[in-house]
């Protein structure tokens, strides 16, 4: 089987030579799908049973559920058309964000005109490998969309001339198999963040409201005027710095609020400023245990510095904010800003308004019920801290099963990494 691609796509070499270059429409069967007329709405739509497969229904996995079904009749007056389970689906429409997105289906459904749908021949091709190699690829739909609409686009015709490299189909189902199984961890720890993020959603609703109290920590909370116990220092008017004086190295650094990630500075992400501008502001200067809070753009997004790699001073648009006289425990408080009750102060703060700047003067009105103690605050600092650092490592572990699965799909789907068993029996 042999074909022409439409564009001179340039595929991996690969080291066998018992892989095949094919074109999809030598090795499938392809179909379309239609939207009835919103017109009839009770008629198509109203209490049908039939899934209906629209692009935000693709997840690059299995499809189970659709948002829509259709009835009967819509198939008895309109062109739509059952397909079996396993069909591949392949999103042709909505611009290069929905382009390219996939699903397999796991039961028979009708599909919108905006799907290909595809139905490899299970002599040849594996429906299952074939969705990998879609999701690998599918920055390749970018370089054939054309633009005939508003919206970059592609046709089915290049769906049916997309050029792919095929093992024997043993090799392909052994290679899913593998996939699968990289894929279940990372659904695992999928679950597993998402389970954890929701217990400290709570814990944080529960110890930052005083409804559950530490052991050992009793009395009545007490009314925090923030502003009058905190210095509140920001770069004023840029102090002259210019985006020609970033660097991207030496020994200070210069940390803004796009730096924030998770609460934390990614210290990966910041420029560097000559020592001098360092040097400018002390009030500015960093210190482990800083609040930081953004005040332009996007306004009340928080980071901790729990960390120093050095020197380091603040960019525009952020401000530093610190304790007085041991007013608070400064750990205690950067959880504080980012509770519900701070983003309900920020509400009220917006409310009818298009503010994208938080002055100092408009936290004179922030006022926060805290626990009576240095003490008890820092214990509540500490627990919720604990569970940021858990969270952080699912991060990291899922960051790594992401970064292994990708890995693994370029080896595998290139045939540069074979696997033994398949190999000595294709």
């Amino acid at each position: 089987m042999t074909c022409e691609p439409m564009v001179d796509e340039v595929l991996e070499k690969r080291p066998t030579i018992d892989w095949k270059k094919l074109c999809l429409r030598d090795v499938a069967t392809f179909a379309s799908g239609t939207t009835p007329s919103r017109a009839r709405q009770s008629e198509y739509f109203d209490g049908g049973t039939f899934p209906w497969v629209k692009t935000m229904d693709l997840n690059n996995s299995k499809v189970f559920a659709t948002d829509e079904c259709v009835t009967e009749l819509a198939f008895r007056e309109t062109s739509l058309k059952l397909n079996p389970s396993g069909s591949v689906l392949v999103a042709m429409y909505g611009g290069f964000q929905q382009i390219g997105r996939t699903g397999i289906l796991t039961m028979n459904a009708a599909v919108n005109q905006a799907i290909s749908v595809i139905n490899p021949d299970p002599k040849y091709l594996s429906p299952s490998f074939l969705l990998y190699v879609l999701n690998f690829r599918i920055d390749y739909w970018k370089t054939v969309a054309s633009s005939s609409r508003k919206d970059p686009n592609i046709t089915s015709q290049d769906v049916r001339n997309f050029v792919l490299l095929v093992p024997h189909i043993s090799e392909q189902k052994a290679i899913v198999e593998v996939l699968d199984d990289i894929n279940a961890v990372i659904s695992s720890l999928e679950a597993l963040l998402a389970k954890k993020q929701a217990i400290k959603k709570g814990m944080m609703q529960m110890l930052l409201t005083g409804q559950t109290r530490l052991p050992g920590f009793s009395g009545d909370w007490t009314s925090l005027h923030v502003a009058s116990n905190s210095t509140l220092k920001a770069r004023i008017g840029w102090q002259g710095l210019t985006t020609d004086e970033y660097r991207s190295d030496g020994e200070c650094r210069l940390v803004g609020g796009t730096e924030f990630s998770d609460g934390r500075v990614d210290w990966s992400r910041t420029p560097f400023v000559d020592r001098w501008r360092y040097d400018q502001d002390s009030g500015i200067q960093l210190r482990q245990g800083d609040v930081l809070l953004t005040k332009d753009g996007t306004i009340g997004k928080t980071a901790f510095v729990d960390e120093l790699p050095g020197p380091c001073t603040l960019n525009s648009g952020v401000f530093v904010i610190r304790p007085t006289r041991k007013a608070y425990n400064s750990h205690f408080l950067y959880y504080m800003l980012r509770s519900k009750r701070f983003d309900e102060f920020l509400s009220r703060l917006t409310a009818g308004s298009t503010i994208s700047h938080l002055y100092q003067r408009d936290l004179v009105g922030l006022l926060l019920d805290v626990p009576p103690t240095l003490e008890e605050q820092g214990a509540i600092a500490k627990t919720l801290y604990g569970a940021d650092a858990e969270l952080r490592a699912l991060r990291g572990r899922l960051s790594k099963a992401q970064s292994l699965k990708q890995g693994m799909m370029q080896e595998l789907l290139t045939g540069r990494l074979r696997l033994q068993s398949v190999e000595a029996t294709s």
